[in-house]
């Protein structure tokens, strides 16, 4: 069980000839203690109007004196409401330790969740922020947009050391059309080990300004690869698509015998194939429905026998 409070106005017992005593360390008062603080709450009460300011005094004199006398400086546990108020605003004034902590965390709900930078901005949100803590200063979008940028600066040279660091490194590539604006880019994801910790990492997202040949494909994969100080002796393999613009880059950039050829795109190549062939699906669609009959009529050759047994 967890002491009382009332423990903070005053001394821990002591002996004198007429009992057990305490100390008021408000006024000093010398209090009797019979194992019951009853007396002791009552006397705290009734000198708590000056007890905050009175005790914050007194125990600014005595941390000074215990460190001019070389004896440890340590504050004491009891803080009042005004300390409280003040530690709080500090905290989350701009460089404080809880305003960096919510920032962060605002920051990261960004990142993660995908959301627009424009969101702090809104008033629905500054509500919500508020009501949870009045004291936290949300920082605009012109703000978060610069802490992002610099903390991606940060964890870019993070994640080159790690890459720059790697022994085996797989990489996979694709090339897409945003179903919206029309516009072609290419994605390149790195895999590798960090100790017993499996990595996968999207590296670049990259707009194509140019024809998909094979020499411009060429050269923005090795741009990417230069941005993150990636060795490419180190690169075991290169995951794509059939596409013979991009297996051609990928040869050229790694090697030839650097390149695999997707599992997921020649599955669907094949199922491709086999729709667009007419007379192969009619095929499998007659040999499916000559074994749906045989099976129809094998369940009512034993529909007699289930009526016996009174089964359905």
């Amino acid at each position: 069980m967890s002491p009382s409070k009332v423990w903070n106005h005053f001394s821990q017992p002591f002996n004198t000839e007429t009992g057990l005593k305490v100390t008021c360390k408000v006024c000093n008062l010398k209090l009797s203690y019979k194992n019951s603080t009853s007396n002791l709450r009552n006397h705290a009460q009734n000198t708590s109007s000056d007890a905050d300011s009175n005790f914050r005094r007194t125990s600014s004199a005595a941390s000074v004196a215990s460190t001019s006398s070389g004896g440890p400086s340590a504050r004491s546990h009891y803080q009042g409401p005004l300390d409280k108020c003040v530690n709080n605003i500090n905290a989350f004034a701009v460089g404080g330790h809880k305003d960096a902590e919510c920032t962060n965390a605002l920051l990261f709900m960004l990142a993660v969740d995908n959301m627009p930078l424009r969101t702090p901005d809104k008033q629905g949100f500054k509500v919500f922020v508020k009501a949870l803590q009045p004291a936290f200063k949300i920082p605009s979008e012109t703000v978060c947009t610069r802490l992002l940028e610099e903390k991606y600066l940060v964890l870019r040279a993070r994640v080159a050391q790690w890459i720059l660091s790697a022994g085996n490194i797989s990489l996979t590539c694709d090339i897409w059309t945003h179903k919206y604006s029309m516009k072609p880019y290419l994605g390149l994801t790195c895999h590798f080990k960090r100790g017993k910790q499996q990595m996968s990492l999207e590296l670049a997202t990259k707009f194509l300004t140019q024809r998909k040949t094979t020499e411009y494909l060429a050269g923005v994969l090795r741009e990417i690869c230069d941005k993150w100080s990636m060795r490419l002796d180190r690169v075991r393999g290169v995951t794509t698509d059939g596409g013979a613009n991009i297996k051609a880059a990928v040869k050229q950039v790694f090697g030839v015998d650097k390149h695999v050829h997707c599992l997921a795109h020649q599955l669907n190549g094949i199922g491709q194939k086999v729709i667009g062939n007419k007379s192969t699906l009619e095929s499998y669609s007659g040999r499916e429905a000559r074994m749906a009959s045989a099976s129809s009529a094998r369940a009512h050759s034993h529909t007699p026998g289930f009526a016996m047994c009174n089964l359905p």
